[in-house]
């Protein structure tokens, strides 16, 4: 599979066969975890693969009725630092798309799970964290009563319009595909990203041509905060979700341009233009 038809073929999935996974399989996702390149920020990080009967009661990783069926688990660990939420939800998602394309189904977990318990079996230092996790393994059937009233509540499977996620120049302009060019897929695979709540908290600012060299595309990715959202994840416990939103976003984008031969690479541009109730993260040169 390309990436674009992976990325499109990708759901979440939170009812599994109560089956092992094909060891040839299991094989190739842990070659393709230890062949991981750094992410855009540099952050360390590892990840693993975890089959839960092997674990001790005490290490169980409890999805508070959320999954089931899955006998694997997707765990990982980053060191604290400024972006390494980021990072994370980056390096996840490449390892989820993967997955994606084996045909194995995955679920971002970013609170509905056992935190102590996961930095436990994947060995975490005092500044180290597991911000989320993913179940493993083949999809069921049919999904189940509550996973198909979660995906209605989030809204799963809709998302924003194009030109409402993507911008020229400031927030008053919004990006059509035309003006796009041949970002247009990058952007629309951008835009089939998951994310916490379905919340699409990314907005993209394009550098107009009248400010850029004919030959640069230049792309300002911003975080725009979901209001009384982060109190949320405060009440359970979790990372901030929004943040490695970003990352996967990073992740979605940066494949597919390069799948379509449009080279370029992250760059943090300092005292870069600010914009009220958003958080500017990276800039991509390409």
């Amino acid at each position: 599979m390309t990436i674009i038809d992976t990325i499109k073929s990708r759901s979440s999935c939170r009812t599994f066969e109560d089956r092992p996974i094909n060891q040839d399989l299991l094989d190739n996702m842990t070659e393709f975890i230890d062949a991981l390149t750094a992410p855009p920020f540099n952050s360390y990080s590892k990840f693993k693969i975890i089959h839960t009967p092997d674990l001790k009661d005490k290490h169980k990783i409890g999805t508070y009725g959320f999954i089931n069926g899955a006998q694997y688990f997707i765990i990982g660990k980053i060191k604290k630092s400024l972006n390494d939420l980021e990072d994370y939800g980056y390096l996840m998602e490449k390892i989820i798309l993967h997955a994606t394309a084996l045909s194995l189904g995955t679920c971002w977990l970013g609170g509905t799970f056992t935190k102590d318990s996961a930095l436990q079996i994947i060995n975490s230092a005092e500044d180290e964290t597991c911000p989320a996790i993913s179940p493993l393994g083949y999809k069921a059937e049919k999904r189940g009563i509550l996973e198909r009233s979660l995906r209605k509540i989030a809204g799963s499977d809709n998302r924003i319009p194009f030109n409402e996620l993507s911008f020229e120049e400031s927030l008053n302009t919004p990006l059509t595909q035309e003006k796009a060019a041949q970002y247009t897929i990058p952007l629309e695979m951008l835009r089939l990203a998951p994310s916490a709540s379905n919340k699409q908290p990314w907005r993209i600012i394009k550098e107009s041509r009248m400010s850029t060299p004919i030959d640069k595309n230049i792309f300002h990715f911003y975080l725009c905060r979901t209001q009384r959202y982060e109190k949320t994840l405060n009440l359970i416990n979790a990372a901030d979700l929004q943040r490695i939103d970003m990352g996967i976003a990073m992740c979605h984008f940066e494949l597919s341009a390069k799948e379509q031969n449009l080279n370029g690479h992250w760059e943090i541009i300092e005292n870069y233009n600010p914009i009220d109730a958003m958080q500017y993260i990276v800039t991509w040169q390409g």
